[in-house]
């Protein structure tokens, strides 16, 4: 009998499923965890570009964890549940990702620095190349990074035709970046303003006050690029620190 009705009793929808679990019915908890396990596999595999298995795999024990998550934390007002759950999962992946940071293969970035023949081998600039785990956490470090230089009122075209060309010029403005970076107080005013201290870097630095202003849009973002957490581009204003200090 109890099949039965069931089998005539009205199908909820999936919200009301959902509301129904959150009310403390665990039987339907467990029920819309098992079934939609397909689905959680597929968000995780359509962000990490990889498949995921079910046993062993870290990744899917945090998205069925997720899931389970989003199932207590939902509400009517936040619209479709499985949109709502995927950005849920989406996030703890994201979460987990950030405390296991890999690399993988090793190669030159010489050619992001124009005093450089392409193809020649430097070694001050061997960095990572990211995998795709990583490749996500830096597009979504790099959304925020572009955010904070345009609340500065600089965009990636500016970078691109602003930068300084010649490397003394470039050293010179990573090293008035680095300063300020040091300098916490100095750095947190530099990008509230987006004011930079023309004088105290004529005075610490030996920079005149016309070629610090040529390069401010590039100091601005080094010294963005130093609070954030990107840690590849981190490494390579480094290495050209130290290239200018040969």
């Amino acid at each position: 009998m109890p099949d039965l009705l069931r089998l005539v009793r009205p199908k909820k929808s999936l919200e009301q499923r959902v509301l129904s679990a959150q009310s403390g019915d665990e039987a339907e908890r467990n029920e819309l965890i098992d079934e939609y396990r397909p689905f959680v596999k597929k968000v995780l595999s359509q962000q990490l570009g990889r498949y995921i298995e079910e046993e062993n795999d870290t990744c899917y024990a945090v998205g069925l964890a997720a899931f389970n998550e989003a199932i207590n934390q939902y509400q009517k007002n936040r619209g479709a549940f499985l949109a709502f759950s995927t950005s849920v999962i989406r996030s703890r992946s994201i979460d987990l990702l950030r405390r296991e940071k890999r690399y993988q293969d090793e190669v030159p970035l010489s050619a992001l620095d124009p005093d450089q023949h392409q193809g020649q081998m430097n070694a001050s600039h061997q960095l990572s190349i990211p995998g795709p785990e990583e490749q996500l956490l830096i597009q979504e470090d790099l959304q925020a990074f572009i955010q904070r230089m345009s609340q500065l009122g600089i965009t990636l075209d500016d970078l691109i035709h602003e930068s300084p060309k010649h490397k003394d010029t470039r050293c010179n403005a990573v090293r008035a970046a680095l300063y300020l970076f040091e300098s916490s107080e100095c750095a947190e005013e530099v990008l509230r303003t987006g004011k930079i201290p023309l004088k105290e870097l004529e005075q610490q630095l030996g920079l005149s006050k016309k070629a610090v202003m040529r390069s401010r849009k590039f100091i601005l973002a080094v010294l963005l690029i130093m609070e954030s957490d990107l840690d590849t581009m981190k490494q390579y204003i480094r290495s050209m620190e130290q290239e200018g200090q040969k």
